[in-house]
């Protein structure tokens, strides 16, 4: 049975099943998808109530780039459509996909343009779709993977929705002629150095000459994947109640343990998507179970891959984004009348009577910041006798990886204090004393494992 062409009216009933909106926003390329796609829901806007505008994203790397810009403003213009244009430099840096690369920075540049409860509106079709399931398999990927592109997902404070994905490239192409419009033909389409295009150009044709339809065989199996990514989410779901250590959003490695290998991936994956962090690849995956979750509870080890790193302390599993560069050999005379800018905050100081360190003993109101590089004691007000700091640490809760970022405050040579935790009992002010209370913005960073 011959496939059902694209029409206005069926755009119009598929926009009937998203979510409520106030704004539809179009990724409008210039190209025929999206071209179509703006042009049709111009043609609906008497019978829709959302305002409707377009996105323009320039990435700069082809030399009609402003011809492009200028065609899309005309549309535009002609179709009664305010348009936005964004510029971006979608230059890949070294050891990235620069297809890859291009996609993250142009969904940055969508969703800064996105108010909340907003839709954006991308031309994805079917061809695209069984393009990217290809993709993901060519790359290991599973079943979230396999389920490549879906019809609708959240997209920050606002939604990401694919309205044409049951139409193919040449059903779309057959609307664009029959209503006469005009589009930019984007000749690295056309590079068969890239992966997409020569799968779409080379490898798609040959599939569909053996086995006809292919993009409908592909699709389906697509919506076959989703449904078993569905069932895994939903197995996460329930194996994570019992392992969730909600108060720190970390994982209890002991009631890991207790799933199979299967489990324990499909929990760590769900906990990191929930985190909006990227999940590990099957090398990494590996990484985690047996470096990280097998390590002895005193270990520091660490498993990281782009945007995510992944580590141990006692008996609990912490994830989070890259921490940030820090040199804990530098050493920062501090003024105590001016802020301290750091690597993690700020310091700050101010006069008071009591409960800080004694001015007296701060030289020219100043105090030389450090970090730990082993040996460093410290007697705790209150505290009867000298402590390492490294037991008071350990004792504090205080994970490994913060230890050498927190900021050590020292006067001639003595540890004086440790901002947001201990001030020596040599250097604290007496009630009545004039005092420095020290203040350091990064200490709510830290995390306190009991």
């Amino acid at each position: 049975m011959a496939a059902q062409p694209f029409a206005i009216e069926l755009l119009f009933h598929t926009l009937k099943d998203l979510p409520e909106s106030s704004c539809y926003r179009v990724a409008y390329s210039g190209g025929l998808d999206s071209h179509v796609l703006l042009h049709a829901l111009s043609a609906l806007s008497n019978k829709i109530p959302q305002q409707l505008a377009a996105v323009h994203v320039n990435h700069g790397l082809n030399d009609k780039r402003f011809e492009w810009a200028e065609h899309c403003s005309k549309i535009c213009d002609e179709l009664g459509v305010p348009c936005q244009f964004v510029e971006i430099d979608a230059g890949s840096p070294d050891g990235q996909s620069p297809e890859s690369w291009a996609r993250q920075l142009r969904y940055q540049a969508l969703a800064a343009q996105l108010q909340q409860g907003e839709i954006l509106l991308t031309a994805h079709h079917k061809d695209d779709q069984a393009e990217t399931l290809l993709l993901q398999l060519l790359r290991g990927a599973g079943p979230d993977g396999l389920s490549a592109m879906p019809a609708l997902r959240r997209f920050g404070a606002a939604w990401h929705a694919r309205p044409l994905l049951q139409y193919n490239r040449q059903q779309l192409m057959d609307y664009a002629e029959q209503q006469g419009l005009h589009w930019v033909d984007d000749d690295s389409n056309r590079d068969k150095r890239f992966d997409r295009n020569y799968l779409r150009h080379k490898i798609m044709p040959l599939l569909d000459q053996r086995w006809g339809n292919i993009s409908d065989t592909l699709a389906r199996a697509a919506s076959h994947q989703a449904e078993s990514a569905e069932l895994q989410k939903q197995l996460a779901s329930i194996d994570i109640e019992s392992c969730l250590l909600v108060k720190f959003n970390a994982l209890n490695i002991i009631k890991l343990g207790e799933l199979s290998d299967a489990r324990k991936k499909n929990v760590i994956r769900y906990w990191l998507q929930e985190m909006q962090l990227s999940v590990p690849d099957a090398r990494n995956m590996q990484h985690v179970l047996v470096d990280v979750l097998q390590s002895k509870q005193d270990a520091v080890a660490c498993v990281s891959w782009p945007g995510v790193e992944i580590r141990r302390y006692k008996d609990k599993l912490f994830a989070s984004t890259p921490l940030c560069d820090h040199d804990s050999r530098q050493i920062v005379r501090w003024q105590l009348d001016e802020v301290c800018r750091i690597s993690h905050g700020e310091l700050t100081a101010c006069l008071a009577k009591g409960q800080g360190i004694k001015k007296s003993l701060c030289p020219d109101n100043c105090i030389e910041v450090r970090y730990r590089s082993g040996g460093e004691t410290i007697k705790p007000v209150g505290r009867r006798h000298q402590h390492d700091l490294k037991k008071l640490f350990q004792e504090t809760g205080i994970p490994p990886w913060f230890r050498y970022r927190i900021p050590l405050l020292f006067i001639k040579g003595r540890l004086a204090a440790v901002p947001g935790f201990w001030i020596d009992e040599q250097f604290s002010a007496d009630v009545n004393e004039d005092a420095w209370q020290i203040s350091w913005s990064g200490v709510d960073e830290i995390v306190i494992v009991d």
